[in-house]
């Protein structure tokens, strides 16, 4: 294959006066515009001696460590501080009024500031989970992040047009009562398959289909998002949404970007690899979000307007990124997905998920502004640009 294509690209190149000419390359800029808060963890925490809570102005104030310190010193606070660190109960908004520094000062301090106007962070379990950020401490979306999401509503497409049967579709929906983890553990190996046996169509000599190198989406190639900065980050409280339409408020508080914020990612297909096209993705996008809402409803959620919406990052709940609901008809889907749900989260009740008519049996959402969101719901949009000769 990649003997012909070299030779293709020689005759091109003499056609076109010498020019190396990659035709099988195409180019596109993908432009993803928040609807939801998005979520995308750095895995980092900072706990509530870390930061300031202005609880009167709903402000969140994050801090370098180490420039943090350094101001500390030049206070001649450095034993104080320590014996903040080193005790029990604490919190740095009150240390700080202690210690007569002022906000004037150390908002000077600060890296940046959080709007929290509707996170209800209590006394207790105030860790905060951090968004990624580049080098010059400046909020991104790994390019990773947004192939997996798209990865999925492929996935999703596929499968809904052509369902797995036999062995693999009976594995799918197990029987959870009998020896349910050994039977969960063998099953989630159960998703990789599909996804070989749907994205590994590359041949090659001497080399298993499961193999990564098989697989047509290393021909699907995304760059990580242009930089953002940390104004658009907003703080976000996790809200369990039943489907009695009421919610519960978790101790669960992250950075996200606030909805309205536009972010770019450069997109190279190589067509000498992968057979998907803008198109296919935009179908395949839009197919998902479509099966996903008519589930959302249950909840009574309200529906997206835009018709190209894929959800990414954190937080966003089992519906956004699993296939079942795309492989099974919703009279069977709620059995399948609470049998899943129940063998690997036994003490949350999903056995009762079938007699609610719904699984899982909560949405995850978060408030902002005045309103209800699901997690990581963006709009997308590609455009093709013209290849360089």
């Amino acid at each position: 294959l990649w003997g012909k294509t070299f030779c293709i690209q020689i005759w091109l190149a003499i056609l076109s006066g010498g020019e190396f000419v990659n035709s099988y390359l195409k180019n596109y800029t993908i432009e993803l515009a928040t609807l939801a808060p998005v979520f995308i963890g750095s895995g980092e925490q900072l706990g509530k001696k870390e930061y300031i809570y202005d609880k009167y102005e709903k402000k969140v104030w994050i801090f370098d460590r180490k420039t943090l310190y350094k101001h500390i010193l030049e206070e001649n606070l450095s034993d104080a501080y320590e014996s903040y660190i080193l005790g029990k109960n604490g919190d740095l908004y009150v240390w700080m009024k202690k210690n007569n520094i002022s906000k004037s000062k150390y908002s000077t301090w600060a890296k940046y500031c959080l709007d929290c106007s509707y996170a209800e962070l209590s006394e207790r379990n105030r860790d905060i989970s951090l968004f990624v950020k580049d080098s010059y401490g400046l909020p991104y979306i790994p390019g990773s992040s947004l192939k997996g999401a798209i990865r999925t509503v492929l996935l999703g497409y596929k499968l809904s047009m052509n369902p797995p049967t036999g062995q693999l579709q009976s594995d799918i929906k197990y029987n959870s009562k009998a020896r349910r983890r050994n039977e969960l553990a063998r099953n989630l190996r159960r998703p990789s398959q599909m996804l070989e046996e749907t994205f590994h169509t590359l041949k090659r000599e001497k080399v298993k289909k499961e193999n990564a190198v098989c697989d047509e989406l290393s021909g699907l190639r995304i760059s990580d998002s242009r930089p953002l900065n940390t104004k658009d980050l907003i703080l976000c409280q996790k809200i369990d949404k039943g489907i009695d339409g009421k919610d519960q408020m978790l101790p669960t508080f992250r950075e996200c970007l606030k909805p309205e914020i536009k972010i770019c990612f450069d997109m190279t297909i190589d067509e000498s690899m992968c057979n998907y096209k803008k198109s296919d993705i935009l179908e395949a996008v839009e197919y998902f979000f479509d099966n996903a809402n008519k589930q959302y409803k249950k909840y009574g959620a309200l529906s997206q307007d835009r018709k190209c919406v894929i959800t990414i990052g954190g937080g966003a709940g089992y519906i956004s990124k699993t296939v079942p609901y795309n492989i099974y008809p919703d009279r069977e889907v709620v059995q399948v997905v609470s049998n899943i749900l129940e063998a690997s989260a036994p003490r949350h009740g999903h056995k009762n998920d079938v007699k609610r008519g719904v699984s899982p049996h909560t949405l995850k959402t978060t408030k902002y502004g005045g309103r209800t969101y699901q997690f990581g719901q963006c709009e997308i949009k590609i455009t093709e640009n013209e290849t360089p000769l």
